[in-house]
């Protein structure tokens, strides 16, 4: 049973990057489109939200993947060596 369900979540999770990817992709032709027609700014602007929300989304899901493996087991600490 637990097989199937880490299964399935690794399916679903891989499904939610590509349509992640696929919506980042139209966001960033859209913005490239509107640089094209003579809108800079508000391509520029597009583009740019488009890229800070995909890097913060990365760092956040790393970030919560980091204390979610830490709170599963909490005699492990993440430190840095010098």
């Amino acid at each position: 049973m637990e097989t199937r369900v880490v299964t399935s979540q690794q399916k679903q999770s891989a499904w939610g990057q590509n349509y992640a990817f696929i919506i980042a992709m139209f966001v960033f032709a859209g913005s490239m489109f509107l640089i094209y027609l003579g809108h800079e700014v508000s391509g520029g602007i597009l583009g740019s939200v488009d890229l800070v929300s995909l890097v913060t989304v990365f760092i956040l899901g790393r970030f919560y993947q980091a204390n979610n493996l830490q709170s599963k087991n909490p005699q492990k600490t993440l430190t840095k060596k010098p």
